[in-house]
């Protein structure tokens, strides 16, 4: 940590001196970091690149970078390190460009702050009968396992941690791939699967907007900054998460149709643009795995490592725990196996602990089903006041109903919001209903959070860049961010001027871009 004065002249260098600059003194001790994450109902947008490529570190960190924003890659692995110049690329992804390697990897992690994901070994459709089509999946569904499985092992060994969070490589998935992902990472991303997010989102398979500026995907003839920028405003309207993706960062503009490539032109319309809106305080630009809702868990033994057990209860002898490996992540091997009989036309029942809320407070409910067959899993709230008096309850409108139909999803996050319904209630419990003949099931991952307040970037009520109130932006408040960088705590005098709870390169870019005004 330096203790003085940055060596600027008075007069701007240009739009982002400051930024280069910090970056330089500061090396890699100052990684760039988003807005803060955010687990409330609010607009999201996260950048995310897919295969590894080295035009993420040399093209794109840069300029996201240069708005204050990061990235989340995801990594082929078995393509590390792969080149065109050194003949060695034989990456099923694409083998006309240049990979990253391992040292790269921790550069664009630590250095700017970008999140590491995984895009399996080998980037085959993992979908079982597609890549045995393609044969891209020669070991069926035990490579599929091994593609998820390795990859993490070989990112942790690069950085030292586990990565949480996948990409499906050509969106190519089916219900094994899903419920595979979902042991093993805490978000799995699409493709093909286009759209935004609703809030409190599936994180076993979200959804993207592609942003290719060569590349002809149906009816999208390559997308504009107009149609990136109309999904940020959507995004934005409708308080959803909008997770872009990204392949190759060109610094020239891509002329092919088959080129999936993006412009460092486009991308920095794009980055500017979500800057500006993230300035407003409309929209936080978040890491994947900073933008799935979080908070403190008021289940107990939800993970059911302890069995249907510490509170849980059922009426049907065909609700059971199992220990198969068949639940969710991070704690896959024990869940609940939901059973009912060939015929049955009654509802089984698995009965949470009860919960103490308060009147007032939004809670999020997180659950995990991946159906086998049958009917339906659904969920009901009961409520009880404060002497254990059981009330009318709450009923979501959420759950899950197998369908037998060629390519249907049957395995998802059941996520949903509760707000106890009268100041009378003071404890609530979740039941698990099982209905339908033949039904089988698989529960697991039950959470109820209590929000853990964490905040988007609160819009300046000042001149943005302006931390010490003068009504210029200049050396002094560039100062006033170098004395405190990296601390937590600290008011917008003392340079957090985004009020986000740390000095860091999102304050330094306010003042980049705010230089002399």
């Amino acid at each position: 940590m330096f203790k003085r004065a940055l060596p600027f002249s008075i007069t701007k260098r240009g739009v982002f001196a400051l930024v280069g600059t910090l970056l330089m003194l500061m090396g890699t001790t100052a990684p760039l970091v988003n807005a803060a994450a955010t687990t409330q109902n609010t607009a999201k947008v996260s950048f995310t690149f897919d295969d590894g490529l080295a035009s993420a570190l040399n093209n794109a960190a840069p300029v996201l970078a240069a708005h204050g924003l990061t990235g989340t890659d995801y990594v082929i692995t078995s393509c590390i390190g792969m080149t065109v110049l050194a003949g060695n690329n034989s990456c099923r992804a694409d083998n006309t460009k240049d990979y990253m390697t391992s040292s790269q990897i921790q550069q664009l992690h630590s250095q700017y702050g970008w999140e590491i994901g995984s895009h399996t070994v080998t980037h085959p459709q993992l979908a079982v009968a597609d890549g045995a089509k393609d044969g891209s999946l020669p070991g069926g569904a035990a490579q599929v396992t091994s593609e998820l499985t390795q990859s993490k092992q070989t990112i942790a060994g690069i950085l030292g941690a586990a990565p949480s969070d996948l990409a499906f490589p050509y969106g190519d998935y089916d219900n094994n791939a899903l419920s595979e992902a979902a042991k093993y990472y805490e978000t799995a991303r699409g493709f093909a699967d286009l759209g935004y997010n609703t809030y409190p989102y599936n994180q076993s398979l979200l959804v993207n907007e592609q942003i290719q500026e060569g590349k002809t995907v149906g009816t999208i003839k390559g997308v504009t900054y107009a149609q990136a920028k109309a999904y940020v405003d959507a995004a934005i309207a409708g308080n959803q998460w909008l997770v872009l993706t990204f392949h190759n960062i060109s610094t020239t503009t891509p002329t092919s149709a088959d080129d999936y490539s993006t412009s460092t032109a486009l991308l920095d319309q794009i980055a500017a643009y979500v800057q500006q809106q993230q300035a407003a305080g409309k929209i936080s630009s978040v890491n994947v795995t900073d933008g799935i809702t979080r908070g403190t868990d008021l289940m107990a033994n939800g993970d059911f490592a302890s069995g249907i057990a510490n509170g849980w209860t059922t009426d049907s002898a065909t609700i059971t725990a199992d220990s198969g490996n068949n639940g969710r992540y991070p704690e896959p091997t024990h869940s609940v196996s939901l059973k009912t009989a060939a015929g049955a036309t009654t509802e089984g029942h698995l009965y949470s602990p009860q919960v103490a809320v308060t009147y007032g407070q939004q809670y999020i409910l997180k659950n995990y089903v991946h159906m086998l067959s049958g009917g339906s899993v659904n969920f009901y709230i009961d409520e009880y006041d404060a002497a254990g008096n059981k009330l009318t309850g709450v009923d979501p409108k959420a759950g899950m109903a197998y369908t037998a139909v060629a390519n249907g999803v049957n395995v998802s996050d059941i996520n949903f919001t509760y707000t106890p319904s009268s100041a009378t209630v003071a404890k609530a419990a979740l039941q698990v209903i099982v209905k339908g003949s033949g039904t089988q099931a698989y529960y697991d991952g039950a959470q109820w959070l209590n929000p853990d307040g964490s905040t988007v970037v609160v819009p300046p009520t000042t001149k943005a860049g302006d931390a010490n109130g003068d009504g210029v932006v200049n050396i002094k408040d560039a100062t006033l961010v170098s004395l405190n960088w990296g601390k937590t705590g600290m008011t917008r005098a003392q340079g957090d001027l985004n009020a986000d709870g740390v000095v860091n390169i999102k304050d330094a870019t306010l003042v980049s871009l705010n230089w002399g005004k």
